[in-house]
């Protein structure tokens, strides 16, 4: 039903439903989470040891105890993600065939299962040892983990679809001005133009993986050679300014935050199911409760930051390059190929970390007005709407 409903639609009524449906599911994942937080902390997690023999020691009571609950959560958590996979498959924005998908996600989802499970019982067991220091620090590492791992497995897979950029390939004029620019930023020159052979959903911008500037061969067949160009332009300035760098730091610190949450909720809520007098599984399960709100409201926050971070972006780019329709090309594109609507609504606001094409170019013309009347003799390129497009707000 929602493929003829999407094959209907022009893009603007596309776009708009797929952006509201996609909240939607974002927003009941979110509900069905905390739900699934509660009732786990709420006693599931205690009741559930009456389907085990009573005979085991109690510490592999223990461990066999939580292994239920952690495949509890990440089966609950997983409903709305699947839900939102039919959605984008359902709107055309990914062609994968499902067992694709499946091959691409169950090392995750295994992974996740086991890292939840060992953790849980760690820290189960280091909660009833009583040792407030010990049991902090064992909840950050395994935060801070959870990070450089996924940072890891990402550049390992990243790096074994890469491909060096074919001459051909390269926008015209962008070989010199990215080895000036390698030079000027003191890097050794092994640093390269690649290609990453990744056809998932979307389409991203050009960014780097080490000291590479990858590109994706979705986004070489769809920008205009100007506009490929602007995006590698805005990679470089993003690496000079250290962005990848300094978000990872940011979201190690906001995961850290999951430390004083878990302790006002253990505090709060867990005095009312018998801690600190007594430590259960379900006690565990306000720990996660706690590292999920921090996570949630950390996201909120990195959303307003790389919102604001992308004006910046913008701006730099353009004034780098001279002129601003190749960049209005490139967010364009990257607005048809994401079904990303011209006129973003609050709720896009509240959850996207990528402003509205509409957003992005007004304030990319006002940042330019602002820096000609700066230099009056300076030429500056007009930017209009997109056909079609012209308007709308």
């Amino acid at each position: 039903m929602l493929k003829k409903l999407f094959s209907k639609a022009n893009f603007e009524e596309k776009s708009d439903l797929y952006g509201l449906l996609d909240f939607l599911l974002a927003s009941l994942g979110l509900v069905i989470e905390l739900l699934a937080l509660l009732v786990l902390a709420g006693g599931m997690a205690d009741r559930l040891s009456r389907l085990l023999p009573a005979s085991v020691s109690e510490r592999f009571f223990d461990l066999l105890l939580l292994a239920p609950v952690a495949l509890a959560m990440l089966l609950v958590a997983s409903l709305v993600p699947a839900l939102r996979s039919h959605l984008r498959s359902a709107c055309g924005l990914d062609r994968r065939s499902l067992w694709v998908k499946l091959a691409l996600v169950l090392p995750y989802w295994i992974f996740g299962f086991v890292y939840l499970w060992l953790v849980s019982w760690i820290l189960l067991m280091v909660m009833r040892n009583g040792q407030l220091v010990l049991w902090t620090f064992m909840l950050a590492f395994s935060l801070w983990a959870l990070v450089f791992l996924g940072a890891i497995s990402g550049y390992l897979t990243a790096k074994a679809r890469l491909r060096p950029m074919a001459d051909e390939e390269v926008p015209a004029g962008l070989f010199g001005f990215f080895d000036k620019w390698q030079g000027q930023e003191g890097r050794r020159r092994d640093g390269q133009l690649m290609v990453l052979q990744n056809f998932g959903p979307g389409l991203s911008m050009p960014s780097y993986l080490g000291r590479n500037l990858i590109v994706t061969e979705k986004a070489l067949a769809a920008f205009p050679p100007e506009a490929l160009k602007a995006g590698i332009v805005m990679a470089m300035v993003s690496q000079m300014l250290k962005l990848n760098r300094n978000c990872v730091v940011l979201r190690l610190v906001a995961l850290s935050m999951a430390i004083p949450a878990s302790m006002m909720l253990l505090y709060s809520l867990g005095l009312l199911l018998g801690y600190p007098m007594m430590v259960r599984p379900n006690h565990v399960a306000l720990v996660w409760m706690g590292c999920w709100l921090s996570f949630r409201v950390s996201n909120l926050v990195m959303n307003l930051i790389n919102r604001i971070l992308f004006h910046r972006l913008n701006l730099a780019t353009a004034t780098i390059l001279g002129q601003v329709m190749p960049l209005v090309k490139a967010i364009e594109t990257m607005s048809r190929y994401n079904l990303v609507s011209w006129k973003s609504s609050w709720w896009r606001r509240l959850y996207s970390s990528w402003p509205g094409p509409r957003e992005q170019i007004r304030a990319l013309m006002a940042g330019m007005s602002g820096a000609q009347d700066g230099q009056p003799g300076k030429p500056l390129a007009k930017a209009s709407q997109p056909e079609g497009q012209a308007g709308e707000g």
